[in-house]
């Protein structure tokens, strides 16, 4: 049946499109290892790619949402369809902005500091990403709370991580600015990690009906204990201190326009040759953390 034949295309254009993010994903962190400004460009060049599959998918849903072929299951299979590819695409461009954050360490010279393990954490959000798309395909609602599970996991870590850097910062104030730029390229994994979960949430609803998204605590099959008063009472301690050491915002305005004056641009035909070199060195930086992660 020529439906069945465009479900199982769709089914193989997702898979698809989630190995392109996370090959992005992947050379974005290899860049940021290797310091290496040609992988950087290639992520930023190579999202065009993501882009146009995912109008190819979208164009696909909308052709079959068209149909009066479509089963209840492969309707809302379409359905989920088009909003996991929604999520994917964001997962290429939170690459290209890890990518970006990379040029300026590389050019700045920065060490990166010994507490935070990228692979680590790219390997953790990887994972979630294959399971995300295993759960869509074999409706695996199991898969999708255990990733609902391991994004909170992630979310603890990024404050373990936070707290490391600030320590840095306060030890240092040289290497402010360089701590920034790690910390957006930590919440840009945390973010591909809140991807994931937005896919395992629409698998939850494609298969049982229920919409988890916004209300994970109730739905949740093991129930969430609330914070004690003596923890409600600590992190506005914390809060009211942060507050209180803010700068003022015109002094953060004239800081940030001078190091913005400082940045030195790169344009896109830059961005296209480097990405050229990029390119051929993609395939060995992905079979490299491909080597890296097998050995964890």
């Amino acid at each position: 049946m020529p439906t069945r034949q465009a479900i199982d295309n769709l089914k193989g254009d997702v898979v698809a499109m989630d190995e392109m993010c996370e090959n992005a994903l992947d050379t974005a962190i290899m860049a940021l290892l290797d310091r290496d400004t040609d992988l950087a460009c290639y992520v930023m060049d190579y999202d065009a790619e993501i882009d146009e599959i995912e109008l190819a998918i979208d164009r696909q849903c909308v052709a079959l949402m068209g149909s009066s072929e479509l089963a209840e299951d492969d309707l809302r299979f379409v359905a989920a369809a088009a909003k996991i590819t929604n999520d994917l695409e964001r997962v290429g461009d939170l690459a290209v902005g890890i990518s970006q954050h990379v040029l300026f360490l590389v050019r700045e010279r920065s060490v990166l500091p010994q507490v935070i393990d990228f692979m680590d954490m790219a390997n953790q959000v990887a994972q979630m990403m294959r399971e995300s798309i295993q759960a869509l395909l074999e409706t695996d609602t199991t898969l999708a709370w255990k990733i609902i599970d391991e994004n909170k996991i992630a979310e603890d870590e990024m404050q373990v991580i936070f707290r490391e850097l600030l320590n840095i910062m306060q030890r240092d104030s040289r290497a402010i600015e360089r701590c920034c730029h790690i910390l957006f390229i930590v919440q840009f994994l945390l973010r591909v990690a809140e991807k994931a979960t937005n896919v395992a949430e629409e698998v939850i609803y494609m298969s049982e009906g229920v919409m988890v998204r916004h209300h994970v605590r109730e739905l949740h099959p093991v129930t969430h204990m609330p914070l004690d008063d003596h923890e409600t009472k600590e992190l506005q301690r914390v809060e009211t201190e942060l507050l209180e050491s803010r700068p003022p915002r015109e002094r953060v305005r004239k800081e940030h326009l001078e190091a913005k004056r400082k940045t030195k641009s790169i344009t896109k035909e830059e961005v296209h040759a480097a990405a050229q070199s990029g390119r051929h060195k993609a395939t060995k930086a992905r079979d490299r953390i491909l080597k890296l992660r097998g050995a964890r």
